[in-house]
């Protein structure tokens, strides 16, 4: 890598710690909303029913940060 070339730095949306781009899946995943990266100790999941080809209703987690997490009521 050239001395030019910037790399970039990643950040936890939610606690801001510094991720790696090689741990991506295994300590660090990208919210499905907003496409931030949120490290896994901060992520929230919300299951969300869906309806596919083979199977008749399964859910789905979804991977979200704080932001696009939103309580039910």
């Amino acid at each position: 890598m050239k001395k030019s070339e910037k790399k970039e730095k990643i950040v936890c949306v939610d606690c801001g710690r510094e991720l790696l781009a090689e741990d991506e899946g295994y300590l660090w995943g990208k919210c499905q909303f907003c496409q931030k990266p949120v490290c896994f100790e901060c992520a929230h999941y919300r299951g969300v029913y869906k309806k596919g080809l083979y199977l008749d209703d399964y859910v789905e987690a979804l991977r979200l940060c704080k932001k696009c997490h939103v309580k039910e009521k």
